[in-house]
């Protein structure tokens, strides 16, 4: 079928060009046929045009054959058939539509010659025109009455809709033309009766549920004895409804009387001709009933019962299938379905034979079968469909849906299952299952078609299924294509070099086509293929390296460390994947909040490094923790290796224990860290009454059982040089402990203790406590009463070497 969407009236603008030729009548004796060839272009050179030609034969004639020439190298022909082979019959027009391409200014002619059995040849060529002009036509008798108007071709061809695309008869095909082509129909127009009948065509499927006949060719004809004549032509829409308007009369002893309307429904459109399995035998029609003497009006037939429920069932199908395709920018061939038949097969047919789906008797209600031999339609014509050996030593002749095969039939057949199990899900019927199967051949999976369309299966699904009763996949139900990109590869990925090979023939050219156009799904499809246990590329996230720790880390404060990733797998990490972190210690792991994350499109074999600060969350239990990460978490990454993500640092650092004081001079005033730390002079105070912000403590253990005093503002407090100091003594602007900011307890009995600097000395509140300058020293060897401190709330043995 051509692209109809840029044809208009002839003779509408002034810059409109059309070529016409009628055949030169030699009264009596040259065949009685008009013959039109038109353009509605303009004629330019280097610019795609379409040339439609017309037989218009005034009586049945036989055998008859047309070809269309060119002259070479004026024009370059791109699409359709120059040749047509076959009866004509009286009023029923004969059309073709070439696509060609003018190579040269004012080409030569495009010629047509019919040559009918028993008449001489008709010749002609077309011939510019600027206006439309009158066309000779003959009526039976030989003689020219008068011209005629050029056709239409915006009447003739109009713009079609998926569900009211038609053809004209071809041989063999008792489908008919347009409404709008039936100007020469029937002469008795004159004195016709004008009627508009209405109804539908319903049949029932094989569970009784009823449908209507879709999009198939309807005429109203006149009953006149045991013939009739054709009054009008229409078309069924997609619930099986049709509109006819008819004009005709019985003519009888001179008189004219009203006509015996009745309805034909023909199984045949553009799309398809559901027919039995012989090659001189016209579709599947079906008659209403006769209205007889219908003076005119509206007749109203209502719901027409089909009885071959099956022929019509299948019509539908592959109606349907034809529409969902022609949405998608793929207009294919008219295909003849051939029911009953010895066998279920696709016959591909070379112009100008028409392709060929045979429907087995057994198979007349299995709609993915049907659909299947339509995948095989598809595939031929649209793509590359290698003819392969169904002889090969496995299920001959034929071929088993699950067990392999040689040659590219894993294609070849894989792909129209694949097609005819989503038609049938998309039709709101269940295909059966590609999901789960039993192994049969290990090893051998790219050669069973039954894999082939489970994987373009998982590639579209959302389920995550096993396909090996091995376990449900991990990652299917992640929508990794649409139909549209998977018939987009099978379509425009080109596998080789070679002119004759330009498409996937294999599930891994396929998946060779999917890397090349679609690589942000090449991680997910390598996962699906795996588990077809059809080995792919992928990547593989792991640790490699974690940094050195710190020794000690304080609840609430964090830490530097270097962390390392490598993709050590074979093929890129096309999403980004998130690393968690864990501190593991004696109890449960301690899972941060925080995260890093992996680039997009992580190279196989590259390192990425990251210097972090993890932070260790307040109140984390006091313990000795090693630093545990895992990248991909949740997975997100597909992997051939999913179990070594995680890894836990050989070194450990301490959480120590801490607890709120408050440091009680022997006068019974409050140590005081004025501004709450942060500190380098005026940093303590110890005249405070009451207990304050500034007043609070906490006392922080180390790993070695020593503590440090943290202040509210979280700084520690520094006894300068270790100790021993009588100015300068005291600092409250660390964040970190080191060896100044520690010290020990000396119990004194029940929560009197003395405090201990690193190098030995005793912290000395000056005057037993009062004062706001020379606060204390650190300067004492022996303890005494200002050496002796009340901690409120230290437990027994902590701080203590």
């Amino acid at each position: 079928m051509g692209d109809h969407t840029n044809i208009r009236s002839l003779g509408m603008t002034a810059v409109t060009m059309s070529w016409l030729l009628s055949g030169t009548l030699l009264a009596r004796v040259t065949a009685p046929v008009a013959i039109t060839i038109a353009v509605e272009e303009e004629v330019r050179v280097g610019k795609e045009m379409t040339v439609h030609v017309v037989l218009e034969p005034l009586r049945d004639l036989s055998q008859g054959y047309f070809q269309i020439t060119h002259a070479e190298p004026d024009w370059k022909l791109l699409a359709g058939r120059t040749t047509w082979i076959g009866d004509l019959k009286a009023g029923a027009l004969i059309k073709l539509r070439l696509t060609y391409m003018p190579l040269v200014e004012n080409p030569e002619p495009i010629r047509g010659k019919l040559e009918v059995l028993g008449w001489p040849a008709v010749e002609g060529k077309m011939a510019p025109r600027q206006e439309t002009p009158g066309t000779a036509k003959p009526d039976e008798s030989g003689s020219t009455p008068g011209k005629r108007p050029l056709p239409e071709w915006e009447a003739a061809w109009p713009v079609p809709s998926p569900e009211a695309a038609m053809e004209t008869r071809r041989p063999g095909d008792y489908s008919t033309p347009r409404q709008s082509d039936y100007a020469a129909i029937s002469k008795e127009r004159r004195a016709g009766y004008v009627a508009t009948v209405t109804g539908s065509f319903v049949y029932r499927d094989e569970q009784g549920r009823p449908f209507g006949v879709r999009n198939a060719t309807v005429e109203l004809r006149d009953r006149d004895g045991d013939t009739s004549k054709l009054c009008g032509v229409g078309m069924t829409d997609a619930d099986g409804n049709f509109s006819l308007r008819g004009e005709c009369a019985d003519v009888m002893w001179s008189l004219v009387s009203p006509p015996d309307y009745f309805v034909r429904l023909i199984l045949s459109n553009n799309v398809v001709a559901v027919k039995p399995d012989g090659i001189f035998d016209g579709p599947y029609t079906f008659d209403s009933g006769v209205t007889e003497n219908w003076g005119g009006g509206t007749l109203d037939l209502r719901e027409l019962r089909v009885n071959n429920a099956a022929a019509c069932q299948i019509h539908n199908l592959v109606v349907r299938a034809w529409q969902f395709l022609a949405a998608r920018n793929e207009n294919l061939p008219k295909v003849e379905v051939r029911w009953p038949a010895t066998e279920t097969s696709y016959a591909a047919g070379l112009a100008p034979l028409t392709p060929i789906i045979r429907v087995e008797p057994a198979r007349q209600w299995d709609e993915f079968a049907v659909l299947h031999e339509y995948g095989h339609h598809l595939l031929y014509n649209r793509a590359e469909s290698p003819a392969p050996d169904y002889n090969n030593g496995n299920c001959d002749p034929g071929h088993c849906i699950w067990w392999p095969e040689l040659g590219s039939i894993s294609w070849t057949e894989g792909f129209p299952n694949f097609f005819g199990a989503y038609l049938i899900t998309l039709f709101d019927h269940d295909p059966g299952s590609f999901e789960t199967h039993a192994e049969n051949a290990p090893g051998w999976e790219d050669r069973i078609e039954g894999h082939i369309a489970a994987i373009l299966w998982d590639l579209w699904d959302s389920v995550p299924d096993d396909q090996h009763f091995d376990g449900a996949g991990r990652r299917d139900s992640a929508f990794v294509l649409s139909f549209e990109q998977i018939w987009d590869i099978v379509l425009r990925y080109d596998p080789s070099s070679a002119n004759d090979h330009n498409h996937p023939t294999t599930i891994h050219e396929f998946y060779d086509g999917l890397k090349a156009l679609y690589p942000s799904a090449v991680n997910l499809a390598a996962e699906i293929f795996r588990e077809h246990h059809i080995l792919k590329p992928q990547p593989d996230l792991a640790l490699n390296g974690i940094g050195a720790l710190p020794a000690t880390v304080d609840a609430g404060s964090s830490f530097p460390v270097s962390i390392a990733v490598k993709n050590a797998g074979n093929e890129v990490a096309v999403s980004s994947a998130t690393m968690q972190l864990a501190l593991v210690g004696s109890h449960s792991p301690v899972v941060l909040s925080q995260t890093l994350s992996t680039p997009a499109f992580f190279a196989a074999g590259a390192i990425n490094n990251w210097n972090a600060s993890v932070n260790v969350p307040p109140g984390t239990r006091p313990d000795s923790y090693r630093l545990r990460v895992c990248v991909d978490v949740p997975a997100q990454v597909p992997e051939s290796d999913e179990g070594n993500n995680c890894s836990t640092s050989t070194a450990s650092f301490i959480v120590p224990a801490a607890y709120p004081v408050v440091v009680q001079t022997m006068n019974g005033n409050y140590l005081t860290a004025v501004g709450g730390g942060g500190r380098l002079s005026d940093v303590l105070h110890s005249d405070a009454r009451s207990v304050g912000a500034w007043e609070r403590f906490t006392l922080v253990q180390q790993a070695d059982n020593r503590c440090a005093l943290k202040t509210v503002n979280g700084n520690y407090l520094t006894f300068v040089g270790g100790g021993g100091r009588l100015t300068d003594v005291v600092h409250s602007d660390a964040t970190g402990v080191g060896t100044w900011e520690k010290f020990t307890l000396i119990p004194l009995g029940g929560s009197q203790y003395a405090l201990a600097t690193a190098t030995g000395n005793y912290l000395t509140v000056v005057g037993g406590g009062g004062q706001v300058t020379d606060v204390v020293h650190t300067d004492a060897r022996a303890i005494g009463a200002w050496e002796k401190l009340t901690l409120a709330g230290t437990p027994v043995g902590v701080c203590q070497r």
